[in-house]
Order: structure tokens, then C-alpha cells, then sequence
């Protein structure tokens, strides 16, 4: 039986980062990455770290511009 490229890195990944606890979840709950790492992957509130939080997401266009305008204006000699 062959195999694909990706199969050698999937199962290497399983190895390295999947516990013992999800390795016994049937194949069929295992159906992604998500599901295999759950235990893994997490949310955190940047208001328990920055008070008022980091309002990442807010203007996020406007902030990509002005960053891209001051690395910009920085490469002028």
C-alpha cells in the first residue's frame, strides 16, 4: 500500500503531541487537528493581563497602515 507525502508528518505530529487520554478517542472523534489537540488550545482574555484589555481587533486596518506608512518612511535615507 502507498502513501502520501503528508502521511509520514501526520503520523510523526500524532506521536510527538497527541496524549495517551485522546489517543484512546475513537478515529472518528479524532477527525481533525482541533479535536486531537483540544486539550492544547485555548482562549485568553488580555484583559487579565493589560486592564481594559489589548483591543486587538479593533481598527485593525487602520493600524496595519500606519505600521506599513512608519516601516515605510523609516527605509527613506
Amino acid at each position: 500500500m502507498g502513501t502520501t507525502p503528508e502521511q509520514p508528518v501526520l503520523d510523526s505530529l500524532h506521536t510527538r503531541f497527541v496524549s495517551a487520554e485522546v489517543a484512546t478517542v475513537s478515529e472518528e472523534e479524532q477527525s481533525t487537528w482541533a479535536a486531537c489537540l483540544h486539550e492544547h488550545l485555548g482562549v485568553l482574555h488580555s484583559s487579565a493581563y493589560i486592564p481594559g484589555g489589548a483591543r486587538l481587533s479593533e481598527d485593525s486596518g487602520g493600524k496595519f497602515a500606519t505600521g506599513l506608512s512608519a516601516q515605510h518612511s523609516q527605509k527613506r535615507p
